[in-house]
């Protein structure tokens, strides 16, 4: 094993290490310690906080609370924020300064020190906390319809729900991933019918696709499936044979997807079958309790539940005329199940089609007696693919669509995962195929890995030169002195903040723009100074800074499903 390796066991976690707060953290803690000290207190300070100010000669965090404090001091800001400074001890900051009413803070070196060793010594360990500690979620995502193979919007869900997946555990959660199949729909039987019209078509039938079938290629392949056994199949009496190539049909799809999401890295950990909510133990005991407490009526040979008296804007169908219930009972069905399974968070990744769905939902829940209202619902836009700047068209049903399998074939795993996060999920994407096939720096996902290989040559390098990596306490850490030094230890510090807030604000799309900054100010350290020369002292702290650059762009990679490449 290399000295680039990132496993965990030699990178792990010692026992008994020593636990850092994490930047922002710590100026809050000092900030509202200094805070009481001068006697201010809740609920004057819950809406005081610290951020990253805009420019970086106001120092690395800054708070405007003299501002929200101003009416309780009844001071000017200015007056209100050197009081404060006078409380706050100065140990673990360069500078604590009054600019214009803000309170800006400026970490010193030895604060910085500790998450450089810290880095080196966690590996894909690194910025993992306890924020969530016995706390669990269930995040379910995808949840395609089992009709045709998965397609690009899929495979940006697949990419935004596994990263998220992956940074709740990374924050002490318990979560687990989930996909639900929507197995009992008419959309299946529509696949069902497609694929005997085409069975028979191969056959020189004479056979039409159904006016809401599927016409894609992949149900010709679905059918030739089943050349062999096609005249018993043909033979049998409809209801039979339909419920053949139903259960065939679904079969072969969900293996599809199955692998499909296993060559894009995601594995899911349960599979929930909609037919399972179907019946006396779900969708019927819910209807029957709606009932009993009153929230349903009958109108137009419908039968209607009350959700306008739940929030929602209007009542809501939920038995049809013709006996068939509505996609909402058996949705309730299952979100009553994902409740009863006891999780503190229940979260759903919806497209924007299903997004007008979720109040209904919530009142049915509600009324149900769960609480509706802990529910969260994150939705995940659309993507258009952009090849030579057209956009392209597509459409399963029509059969012209590009799969995930095809576009991961394109372009890579990592490039398709680390693109489809670079706008917040709430945002239409454009997914740009040339840059994605590009293997320079324009290509984000290249230039952020490139980074990680020239860092794991360089510790390559230092052991070739016999310079050896240091111990986590032997190495003189004052002796990275230059700005472009500090701006990195800056970096790496942050990180551990910002692997919190992405959980809390279910934002994974902000770990690909902090990987760009930091490959960006390694290159810049780079091309400045040398790390391994003959002042050994000088190199072994680099080494470490280095290390602890690998650690920070490793984790951060493995947090949304990217590899770490050690050459390129």
């Amino acid at each position: 094993m290399g000295r680039c390796s990132s496993s965990k066991t030699e990178y792990g976690c010692q026992k008994g290490q020593k636990e850092v707060k994490s930047p922002k953290t710590y100026v809050k803690d000092v900030l509202l310690e200094a805070l009481r000290s001068c006697g201010f207190d809740r609920p004057h300070t819950e809406k005081v906080g610290v951020s990253l100010p805009k420019n970086p000669r106001w120092g690395d965090y800054s708070t405007n609370s003299p501002f929200l404090l101003a009416e309780v001091s009844g001071k000017e800001p200015e007056e209100t924020a050197a009081r404060i400074v006078d409380a706050i001890p100065k140990e673990m900051f360069d500078r604590v300064e009054v600019a214009a009413g803000f309170i800006n803070f400026t970490l010193s070196r030895d604060f910085l020190f500790e998450f450089v060793r810290e880095a080196s010594r966690s590996g894909l360990e690194y910025a993992r906390n306890d924020s969530g500690k016995g706390k669990s979620i269930l995040i379910e995502f995808v949840s395609a319809n089992p009709t045709g193979p998965l397609v690009v919007v899929n495979a940006r869900a697949a990419a935004i729900g596994d990263s998220l997946t992956r940074i709740f555990r990374h924050c002490g959660y318990k979560a687990e991933s989930e996909f639900y199949i929507d197995d009992a729909g008419r959309q299946v039987e529509m696949l069902a019918l497609s694929v005997e019209a085409r069975l028979k078509q191969l056959l020189g039938q004479e056979a039409k696709i159904p006016k809401d079938g599927y016409a894609g290629e992949y149900v010709v392949d679905l059918a030739k499936g089943l050349l062999s056994d096609a005249e018993h199949l043909l033979s049998l009496g409809p209801e039979e044979r339909l419920s053949r190539f139903r259960e065939y049909a679904l079969e072969k799809m969900l293996a599809s997807q199955k692998d499909s999401l296993e060559a894009f890295g995601v594995e899911f950990d349960n599979w929930a079958n909609e037919s399972s909510f179907r019946g006396e133990g779900g969708t019927d005991r819910l209807l029957e309790t709606l009932k009993k407490v009153g929230d349903t009526y009958e109108d137009g040979g419908a039968l209607w539940f009350r959700s306008s008296g739940y929030g929602d804007e209007r009542d809501r169908v939920i038995k049809k005329s013709t006996g068939d219930l509505t996609y909402l009972v058996a949705d309730s069905a299952y979100h009553a199940n994902k409740f009863d399974r006891k999780f503190d968070r229940i979260l759903d990744l919806f497209g924007p089609d299903h997004h007008a769905q979720v109040p209904s939902l919530k009142a049915v829940l509600k009324a149900l007696g769960y609480p509706g209202e802990k529910l969260e619902v994150l939705t995940v836009q659309w993507v258009t693919l952009v090849k030579e700047g057209k956009k392209l068209s597509m459409s399963k049903r029509g059969g012209t669509f590009i799969t995930m399998d095809e576009l991961t074939e394109d372009v890579g795993k990592d490039v398709a995962r680390f693109l489809f996060l670079m706008r917040r999920p709430s945002s239409h994407l454009d997914f740009d195929i040339d840059l994605a096939r590009k293997t320079s720096e324009e290509n984000p996902v290249y230039y952020v890995q490139y980074a990680h290989a020239r860092i794991c040559s360089i510790l390559d390098y230092a052991g070739q030169q016999g310079v050896a990596m240091p111990g986590l306490e032997e190495a003189d850490l004052s002796l990275l002195s230059k700005p472009e030094e500090r701006d990195l230890m800056v970096r790496i510090a942050s990180f551990t903040d910002l692997v919190v807030e992405c959980m809390e604000e279910l934002s994974p799309h902000r770990i690909p723009f902090f990987l760009q900054d930091l490959a960006s100010s390694f290159h810049s350290f780079y091309h400045k100074h040398r790390v391994v020369t003959d002042d050994k002292p000088l190199s072994q702290a680099r080494l470490l800074l280095c290390d602890a650059l690998r650690a920070t762009i490793t984790t951060g990679l493995s947090l949304i499903g990217v590899s770490a490449p050690e050459k390129m």
